[in-house]
């Protein structure tokens, strides 16, 4: 579904805020605003181009959504058609290791850098197998 983007426009407010504005009809067909902060009224205007352009091409789930990774860690594994034991072994991984940096987190605020942290840690304890294991693992038996 495509997304109706009304209107997006640099906007100054009291004590010299600069602000790029967009406005949209979300999913449900309520109207929404983003707002975003600006350090000139060029900024601005670009930032609500940009703004714009993301809501006409991604859509806005993007910008609403406020679930937990956590939350939706929990949604995902009920929707998987999964055996009792692998089921289980995914919930272990994500107990142990993800939940614990992320599962408190919004997954709006998740960035690229902090994934890369959590993979590292991991790497660096012996969590991770080497290249070598990975690729090789494909060429044994269950």
């Amino acid at each position: 579904m495509r997304q109706e983007v009304r209107s997006g426009k640099a906007i100054c407010r009291s004590r010299r805020k600069i602000y790029a504005r967009v406005s949209y009809f979300d999913s449900t067909g309520k109207e929404r605003q983003l707002w975003r902060r600006a350090e000139s009224r060029s900024e601005a205007k670009d930032l609500a181009d940009d703004l714009a352009h993301s809501i006409k091409q991604f859509g806005t789930e993007t910008f609403e959504h406020q679930l937990t990774l956590g939350d939706y860690l929990d949604k995902w594994l009920k929707s998987l058609k999964l055996t009792e034991r692998t089921c289980s072994c995914y919930e272990t991984v994500l107990r142990l290791y993800v939940r614990p940096m992320f599962g408190k987190k919004r997954i709006a605020s998740i960035r690229p850098l902090d994934v890369q942290e959590l993979i590292d840690s991991l790497s660096e304890r012996g969590l991770l197998p080497t290249p070598f294991e990975e690729r090789t693992s494909y060429f044994h038996a269950p």
